[in-house]
């Protein structure tokens, strides 16, 4: 009896010595998103038996970066090792969607063999009797009632095997046409490729049964947000509404349902390495190196799985855009720019074309000629209002005039109005900003952007009137805003509205380093101007060798409005650009003058119904054989 019970005793010390294998389910709980890349944390409970146990958290994002794993737990037990490893035989589950598609395109391709079946046996029928048409032979010829028969047979026979030749085509043809939408639909939704799942395998050391609870940090790299905002203006007695909104986007092969959602303005996928500045040698006939640090993902050539392809991607004034489609031609691989409107992705083998898309531009097809490709994109030929956001010195800021009363109870209202978007935390760390959503939200993982209300603001601004005659005699509406930068915005897209109504998209660029945003927006018919030249005061003369120009200028101003307006009126003097040509500046009109530009300013608020007029005049002596345009 004891030496059995010794035996047991040794077995249980024994096995307890190897470690079993426990598969432990986990949800993602929480996601905060870069806007380039994700960190998902998941988490999961088991109870832990004594001795060594090898936790496996299965059907995690094949996405995941490895080196940023991190595993945090609750209880009396030791985390020994943490291993990473990928899982071919459980591929990433395919959403309902998917699934119902592939099942009608299972049924449609099934209907179809069934019908080309049908249709060969038809064509196989009329050879047949194509080929057995002659009758009688040379000896013996056919009665007319045989030839009658024989005639009626093949109209009538061929007639109809024609008829359900062109039905069965017909049909092909409708469910051929299904099968492309289909299989288009397939693609945007990413469903022709199967990819693994991830594994974590944790291995764990207990003294006594316990309950663990796990919390699994990690970063997927195919995930971001992207800036956008709408700003409304009710008038110009009002401020600006501005809704801060976020387009979040992910392809981490795994939906974030119900999860806490944090927003961050850090991006990890750039070096935190500051670069190094190497000693600049002049030599003849080199080219000075490039020096720059390159993601060793980054590398030149096709590794097993494709070819990674990164680059960025412009607008036709060179600034980034971000939210850029970017599809492997013929495939379902594709990706969307970041914030700084770059972006990489793994192209299959043989690939040929990139597909780049956005709204607002010309869908452009590039070849596949190198790793990095850098594209500017062009403005769509199809007719789009399009304002422009810009930053101008604080030399240059209008006079600062006192806030209304309506704007002043505008922001009254608005503060109580705030109070219905869904509460956001906004907590500054050293070099980012992070805003917590406490509401949960869902994303899939599908490549779209789904928006995220993150602020509603309320930003003071001051309006004016702007037009340029000497180029166009449209006046444009401005909206100043000065401290813009204490509300943590970022550079991306805005929707303008004035008075209730779209007028146009914009790119809000708040990296410049001037302290006002001047923002667009658009003409207002109501305030008419024209710019004329004053013929008695228009005359050349010769002297010498020399000839004598004179030009003056009349500007009329009208405000048609029934309320009084600010207006700048810009326009200039030539300058000499040689020494032979002389500039005498005449009379600017009291206009405020810039020297060395020639650029002339006309500052001035204009009451309902009331016009203004400007003159300037100047003058240009220049040699008489030589040829100067001064209109």
């Amino acid at each position: 009896m004891k030496k059995a019970l010794l035996i047991i005793l040794i077995l249980t010390v024994f096995l307890g010595c190897f470690a079993t294998d426990t598969e432990v389910s986990s949800k993602i709980d929480n996601v905060i998103v870069f806007l380039r890349g994700a960190q998902v944390t998941s988490r999961g409970s088991t109870n832990l038996p004594v001795g060594t146990t090898e936790l496996i958290f299965k059907n995690l994002s094949a996405d995941i970066d490895p080196q940023s794993i991190k595993v945090e737990a609750t209880g009396d037990f030791t985390v020994m090792s943490v291993v990473h490893q990928f899982n071919w035989l459980e591929v990433q589950g395919k959403s309902n969607a998917i699934k119902t598609l592939e099942e009608e395109k299972k049924s449609i391709t099934s209907k179809i063999e069934l019908l080309l079946l049908d249709l060969n046996v038809y064509r196989a029928e009329e050879n047949l009797i194509l080929e057995n048409r002659n009758l009688g032979s040379q000896q013996q010829g056919v009665r007319v009632d045989e030839l009658q028969k024989a005639a009626d047979f093949y109209r009538l026979r061929l007639s109809e095997i024609r008829k359900n030749q062109l039905q069965l085509n017909n049909q092909i043809k409708d469910l051929n046409e299904r099968l492309n939408k289909i299989n288009s639909q397939l693609g945007e939704l990413n469903a022709t490729r199967e990819k693994p799942t991830s594994e974590i395998r944790v291995s764990v050391s207990a003294k006594a049964p316990v309950k663990a609870e796990f919390f699994i940090t990690y970063l997927v790299r195919n995930a971001g947000w992207i800036p956008v905002y709408d700003l409304h203006i009710q008038d110009v007695a009002s401020p600006i509404e501005c809704l801060y909104k976020a387009n979040v986007y992910q392809l981490s092969g795994m939906d974030w349902s119900n999860v806490k959602l944090t927003l961050s303005t850090a991006d990890p996928s750039k070096s935190g390495v500051q670069p190094i500045l190497l000693p600049w040698i002049l030599r003849f006939g080199t080219v000075a190196p490039v020096i720059s640090y390159t993601p060793e993902m980054l590398k030149s050539g096709y590794p097993e799985g494709g070819l990674f392809i990164h680059g960025l991607i412009r607008d036709e004034n060179n600034q980034p855009l971000p939210g850029v489609n970017i599809t492997v031609k013929g495939t379902s691989t594709r990706t969307v720019t970041d914030y700084n409107g770059n972006f990489i992705l793994e192209a299959p083998v043989n690939s040929q074309i990139l597909v780049v898309s956005y709204i607002g531009y010309e869908t452009i097809e590039v070849p596949i000629s190198s790793s990095v490709l850098n594209m500017t994109m062009e403005p769509s030929l199809v007719p789009m209002d399009e304002a422009v956001i810009t930053g101008i010195k604080k030399s240059e800021a209008p006079t600062t005039r006192q806030m209304s009363k309506t704007t002043e109870s505008f922001l009254n209202v608005a503060e109580e109005q705030a109070a219905m978007i869904a509460p956001v935390i906004v907590e500054e760390r050293t070099t980012n900003i992070e805003f917590m959503i406490e509401i949960p939200y869902s994303i899939p993982s599908d490549g779209k952007n789904y928006s995220v209300d993150i602020q509603k603001l309320m930003i003071p601004a001051t309006y004016e009137y702007s037009v340029t005659p000497k180029l166009n005699t449209d006046v444009f509406l401005k909206a100043m805003v000065t401290g813009w930068d204490e509300y943590n915005l970022l550079k991306g897209d805005a929707n303008l509205y004035f008075e209730g109504t779209y007028i146009g998209k914009t790119f809000l660029n708040v990296s410049s380093v001037e302290d006002t945003l001047s923002i667009s927006l658009g003409r207002d018919e109501n305030i008419v101007l024209t710019r004329e030249k004053v013929k008695e005061f228009s005359s050349k003369q010769f002297l010498g060798a020399y000839k004598k120009e004179q030009r003056g200028w009349e500007i009329n101003v009208r405000n048609k409005k029934k309320q009084n307006i600010h207006i700048l009126v810009t326009d200039q003097f030539p300058v000499s650009g040689n020494s032979d040509i002389e500039v005498q500046q005449i009379d600017s009109g009291g206009a405020k003058l810039d020297n060395e530009t020639g650029i002339l300013t006309w500052n001035f608020d204009l009451e309902p119904g009331v016009s203004k007029k400007l003159e300037f005049k100047y003058s240009v002596r220049y040699p008489k054989k030589e040829v100067i345009i001064l209109e």
